[in-house]
């Protein structure tokens, strides 16, 4: 299976998606305070996961980041 998601996964997620063996997983953002796979802990090159999927990012970036922006602020208004 391929997982596709605006947001790159978190720590648990990206252990999920191991534990899962989803083949690739592909988002358009970096999630800079919490991401799993290149940001935050990045357990993807953990010694620990027994599965690595492949990765994928940086697709539409300007599109999503507006998208996520209008998102939340309508959120919080």
């Amino acid at each position: 299976f391929d997982l596709y998601c605006s947001l790159e996964p978190c720590a648990m997620c990206a252990s999920a998606i191991s534990f899962s063996r989803i083949r690739r997983v592909y988002f358009c953002l970096e999630d800079k305070k919490s991401g799993g796979f290149i940001n935050g802990p990045k357990l993807i090159y953990s010694k620990n996961l027994h599965y690595k999927p492949k990765f994928y990012y940086g697709f539409k970036e300007n599109i999503f980041l507006d998208l996520m922006k209008n998102f939340f602020k309508k959120k919080r208004n």
